[in-house]
């Protein structure tokens, strides 16, 4: 779970880790079962947009975005995900949850609260 401590972006600093978490496959015929939950906060000081990513190394597997307008000091909340990967190979891989803001609102940066999210990885059998 986490992230362990808040973490706040803007638009200059791309996409940032909120979480990451390894699994080893041991039949290149398996899949891999990521769930994401906790409901991370986004915290939205006057307007924001952003997106969340889910990653393999650096293979972006889905993203989806969002946007506040006027929720002063309040939270966006971004609901889990449950994704289902074939790595196609023997070994360990490495997926990352994270995010960004997507457009620049002068000094209003995007922020994910600490310990507000979870990351499951299960190796499933392939069809």
């Amino acid at each position: 779970s986490g992230p362990a401590t808040d973490i706040e972006v803007n638009v200059s600093d791309g996409w940032t880790v909120i979480l990451t978490q390894s699994i080893t496959i041991s039949n290149s015929t398996h899949r891999v079962k990521i769930e994401v939950g906790g409901k991370p906060k986004i915290a939205a000081y006057r307007d924001t947009k952003f997106e969340i990513g889910l990653y393999r190394g650096t293979n972006l597997l889905y993203n989806v975005g969002d946007q506040v307008a006027d929720n002063s000091d309040n939270y966006n909340v971004i609901s889990g995900l449950v994704w289902v990967d074939t790595p196609g190979s023997v070994g360990t891989h490495t997926y990352y949850y994270k995010f960004r803001q997507t457009e620049d609102f002068s000094t209003t940066k995007t922020k994910a609260i600490a310990n507000t999210i979870t990351m499951c990885c299960t190796e499933m059998k392939g069809a």
